[in-house]
């Protein structure tokens, strides 16, 4: 018998597992999902999509009003969804959510970079910034 004959004889592997409600089969070599009523997926049952969200921008531009001091550039939010920010400054700047900024252990925004939370988890907490230089100028939109 060779290896060929050995794999083509065997008998389908099958391996079912539950993952946060959906199951996935595993037959031979091809997986099935089902849904949590253990229906297949496919064309007549798609998969859920993530709905769109579509809504207004809040607008949380500003800049700097105290050098190295932690200010807040957003209030806590709950209903917030999508969050973004621009360092168009010259200087460095850091974000952190629900304490205050520390220049060199929050997340750093390098000059000209960006900061975006969407998808799988946006922070609703309040949202702080910092930067060594008063006056920098930064873009930010909530939504």
């Amino acid at each position: 018998m060779t290896q060929n004959d050995k794999t083509n004889s065997a008998l389908p592997v099958q391996l079912t597992k539950n993952v946060g409600g959906e199951n996935y089969q595993l037959v031979g070599n091809r997986v099935q999902l089902e849904d949590s009523a253990g229906n297949p997926i496919g064309s007549t049952n798609p998969l859920p999509a993530n709905p769109v969200i579509r809504g207004a921008l809040t607008d949380r531009n500003g800049s700097i009003t105290q050098a190295n001091v932690s200010q807040q550039l957003a209030p806590a939010n709950p209903n917030r969804n999508y969050f973004v920010f621009q360092n168009v400054s010259d200087t460095d700047m850091s974000l952190d959510f629900g304490i205050p900024a520390i220049i060199g252990t929050s997340f750093l925004v390098i000059s000209k970079a960006s900061f975006v939370m969407e998808d799988s988890f946006i922070s609703t907490q309040a949202i702080n910034v910092i930067c060594a230089s008063q006056g920098k100028a930064y873009a930010a939109k909530e939504g």
